[in-house]
């Protein structure tokens, strides 16, 4: 089974205050976003069983990003 950093560009985690990460994942192109979607390896249920938290204290909060050149 492929590890989520073989889809990505990018991923970092930051404190969003004293109680909270933020993870920011920024994929490879479309396709590795889906991929990793659609296996739900990013699921609510996921993530709050890997960090040992409550289910009502996940939430899905999907995000883009995007790069803007300056002139």
């Amino acid at each position: 089974m492929p590890e989520l950093w073989q889809f990505t560009k990018l991923i970092r985690s930051k404190n969003a205050g004293p109680f909270e990460l933020t993870f920011d994942i920024m994929f490879k192109d479309r396709d590795s976003f889906e991929r990793v979607l659609a296996s739900g390896a990013l699921s609510v249920e996921t993530i709050a069983e890997i960090y040992r938290t409550n289910f009502g204290n996940s939430q899905n909060s999907f995000g883009a990003k995007t790069r803007v050149p300056l002139s």
